[in-house]
């Protein structure tokens, strides 16, 4: 139940299988070819579908932290237990830079980060990270960073989060750009124009 069968050439593609499970496939004596032939015998077939390959990945790339209070990143994995996470501080000088190069924003892989280490960022914190894990779903858990972040400055991070043991050019590590500050912006559009308000997260007083 719930499966459905289409034939596109020489393929017979059967959707609707799920992973980890094991399937008895009968192709019926007297299945026909698009030439007319027909099969003589019914097939049997014992297949397995695999589980998911692990995975893991962020939700969004934009993202504003509080620099106070409680500070946590959202990850969706799959079939993981714990990913390695490293965080990276971009300093003042060289925020413009990596929106030169076009690297701000957009996800990056591993000769990417080589040279954002040697060039212009700074390791904060890097450890595992235990994530919850359902087999073969996607599971959302919170990176906490409360602790990596206590004393770091207000500006520009970026986060990755690795598989543990593979191979970072074949499977580059999820990344996730976000700016931590201590100040919250909001706009109001009238007919006189455009008023921006710029107030203090901590006790909300306008700077």
């Amino acid at each position: 139940p719930g499966l459905t069968v289409t034939a596109t050439g020489s393929d017979l593609c059967i959707d609707g299988v799920r992973h980890g499970e094991r399937y008895r496939i009968v192709m019926r004596e007297g299945l026909p070819a698009a030439s007319g032939e027909k099969t003589a015998r019914a097939a049997e077939l014992v297949l397995y579908v695999r589980d998911r390959s692990p995975a893991a990945r962020f939700l969004s790339n934009a993202y504003v932290l509080p620099r106070l209070g409680e500070v946590a990143m959202p990850i969706e994995t799959v079939n993981l237990s714990e990913i390695d996470v490293t965080l990276r501080r971009i300093s003042d000088r060289n925020i413009l830079r990596s929106m030169q190069d076009g690297l701000f924003g957009n996800p990056l892989y591993e000769y990417n980060l080589d040279g954002l280490d040697q060039n212009m960022a700074e390791q904060v914190w890097s450890g595992k990270v235990a994530v919850a894990n359902d087999l073969n779903a996607d599971t959302l858990s919170r990176i906490p960073l409360t602790d990596a972040l206590a004393g770091q400055p207000a500006g520009l991070y970026l986060i990755s989060a690795a598989i543990p043991g593979a191979d970072p050019y074949d499977k580059p590590a999820a990344t996730q750009w976000f700016a931590l500050s201590d100040l919250g912006v909001s706009t109001l559009l009238g007919n006189d124009g455009l008023t921006v308000a710029v107030r203090s997260l901590g006790p909300a007083q306008t700077v």
